[in-house]
């Protein structure tokens, strides 16, 4: 830890608290993570071997990347590239910026949020979504039929984010697409390519 000299705490969670540092050899500006490590624990937390194990794995420049894990007795520290903003607070300065902080679909519980979505989707059969009535949790609900286009229920949103969107709310998985196709949307050309997610 002599490697890093700490800035200022720029977060805390559950698991433990993030500070903003810099390397005292390379002058790089480094996030770290500090997990606390409770004596009746046996080791390293799973969720935080989960996180590690993924990230150095990923290599993406919209994920934050993992560039040291640094363990002692009573705590685990990784050691992030550290990012302006996390994902969160990139979406909030959105949502300021649009006057857009409502969820599409308020559901205030389960059946109340697949009411809402079917709504706007219709609700899915066997027509529209091969095999649907045989998934473990199906139940049948009202028959709906779309009656509002996006362009009513996000009338802010530029027909690029409209399309967009009605590629992603669809509810057969084989008929929406892919996240990588998602990503290389023309709605996305103009916006910041340096924002990252942010997950320390």
């Amino acid at each position: 830890m002599q490697k890093y000299e700490k800035l200022e705490k720029i977060g805390e969670g559950t698991y433990g608290t993030v500070f903003k540092a810099k390397n005292k050899e390379t002058h790089e500006i480094v996030a770290l993570k500090r997990v606390r490590l409770d004596d009746d624990d046996e080791g390293v937390p799973s969720s935080a071997l989960r996180e590690i194990c993924l990230l150095k794995e990923l290599k993406h420049k919209n994920i934050v990347r993992l560039y040291d894990v640094l363990h002692s007795e009573k705590k685990l520290t990784l050691v992030f590239e550290h990012c302006d903003q996390d994902l969160k607070k990139y979406f909030d300065s959105l949502n300021e910026l649009a006057n857009s902080g409502r969820p599409l679909f308020p559901g205030s519980d389960v059946d109340d949020q697949l009411k809402r979505i079917f709504k706007l989707l219709g609700t899915p059969n066997e027509d529209t979504w091969p095999g649907v009535t045989q998934l473990p949790d199906y139940k049948p609900l009202p028959v709906y039929q779309p009656s509002l286009g996006l362009a009513q229920v996000v009338p802010r949103l530029p027909a690029r984010g409209r399309d967009l969107l009605s590629r992603l709310l669809t509810c057969n998985p084989a008929l929406r697409m892919p996240a990588d196709d998602a990503m290389a949307h023309a709605y996305f050309h103009d916006l910041n390519p340096s924002v990252k997610n942010d997950r320390c």
